[in-house]
C-alpha cells in the first residue's frame, strides 16, 4: 500500500472532454497497478452510456468504479459522489493498488482532496419546498436572522444568487439542529495531471464523438430519458425527436453545447494550482507522463 508521510497517494488525471481521459488512466492503472473512480456528473447515470460518452470499450479489464450508481429519475449531488467515493478510495487501498480518478468533473474531484466542511450536510426537501418560493430579498432576511455571520462571509454575488442563498440556509437549519463537529480532513499525497489541447482540434474531435454517438444509439438512449433529465446533448437530441430541428441542426447544436461544456471545465481546472499540465496530442505524452508519474510514485 503506496504511502509517503504517512499519506496515501493519488493519482488524478483531469481535463476536457475528448482529451483521451480514460486511455491515459488505463495506460497509468496498468503500470502502476491502479483501480479508476469516474468522477464525471453524466456517467454517474445509468442509461445514458453513449450520450455521456462511457468508454467502456476502452478499459481492458481495469475496473472503473463510480458509473452507473444513479437513476436518472434521480438528481446526483457532489455530496452524494462524495459519500461514495470515499469508501471505494479507501477498499482500493486495501487491495494494495492506487487509486486513479479520472474525469472531467471538478467539483467531483475537489470533493474528494478538499471537501468544504459542509459536504455531507443533507438536502432538505421538505425547506427547499418553502425557500424556492421565496424572492431573493425574503431569503436573504432569513438567512441574516438565522446565520448573521454566515450571510456577512458571503461576496455580493452570492448574496444575490438563490440558489446559493437557500443551500446557506440549509446548511444554517442542519447545523442548528446538530451541535457542529467537523470531521478531519483526509490528507492525500496527490499527482494532478491536466490534459489540454489546442481548442480547434478539440472542437474537431468533439464533433466526429457527436456524429458517432449519434450513429450508435443516442437516439434510442434518448426516447427511454425522463422529460426532466437534462445533460449536455439531451436537448438537442430531444428537439430532433419531437420535430423542432433537423438532424443536421440538432447535431450542430451538440456539438456547441460539448464545446461550450469543454471551455468551462477548462476556466476552472486552469485556476487549480496544483495541476501538471500536458499536451494531449504531443507526440509520446503518454511515456512523459508515465515517466513524471513514476518519479512521484516511488
Amino acid at each position: 500500500m503506496p504511502k509517503v508521510s504517512g499519506m496515501h497517494k493519488l493519482l488524478i488525471i483531469s481535463g476536457p472532454t475528448a482529451t483521451g481521459k480514460t486511455k491515459l488512466a488505463v495506460a497509468l492503472a496498468k503500470t502502476y497497478h491502479g483501480e479508476l473512480i469516474s468522477a464525471d456528473s453524466r456517467q454517474v447515470y445509468r442509461g445514458i452510456d453513449v450520450i455521456s460518452g462511457k468508454d467502456k470499450n476502452e478499459l481492458e479489464g481495469i475496473p472503473l468504479w463510480l458509473t452507473d450508481v444513479a437513476s436518472v429519475h434521480e438528481q446526483f449531488s457532489v455530496s452524494l459522489f462524495h459519500k461514495l467515493a470515499m469508501p471505494v478510495i479507501d477498499a482500493i487501498y486495501a487491495r494494495g493498488k492506487l487509486p486513479i480518478i479520472v474525469g472531467g468533473t471538478g467539483l467531483y474531484i475537489q470533493s474528494i482532496i478538499a471537501p468544504p466542511e459542509t459536504i455531507d450536510i443533507p438536502p432538505d426537501s421538505i425547506a427547499r419546498e418553502r425557500w424556492d418560493a421565496l424572492p431573493v430579498p425574503d431569503l436573504q432576511r432569513e438567512l441574516r436572522q438565522k446565520d448573521a455571520e454566515r450571510f456577512a462571509r458571503m461576496n455580493i454575488s452570492d448574496r444575490n444568487n438563490a440558489r446559493r442563498l437557500i443551500r446557506a440556509l440549509e446548511v444554517a437549519k442542519w447545523q442548528e439542529a446538530h451541535p457542529a463537529t467537523v470531521a478531519p480532513m483526509r490528507a492525500f499525497d496527490v499527482y494532478w495531471i491536466g490534459l489540454q489541447r489546442d481548442m480547434s482540434v478539440l472542437c474537431d474531435l468533439i464533433a466526429k464523438r457527436v456524429d458517432l454517438r449519434w450513429d450508435t444509439g443516442a437516439l434510442d438512449e434518448q426516447k427511454k430519458l425522463p422529460p426532466t433529465f437534462t445533460a449536455t446533448g439531451v436537448t438537442p437530441i430531444r428537439a430532433y425527436l419531437q420535430g423542432e430541428r433537423s438532424e443536421t441542426e440538432a447535431k450542430a447544436a451538440w456539438v456547441r453545447e460539448e464545446v461550450s461544456y469543454a471551455k468551462r471545465q477548462m476556466t476552472w481546472f486552469r485556476k487549480q494550482p496544483d495541476i501538471h499540465w500536458f499536451d494531449a496530442g504531443a507526440p509520446d505524452v503518454v511515456r512523459s507522463i508515465e515517466r513524471n508519474v513514476g518519479s512521484w510514485y516511488t
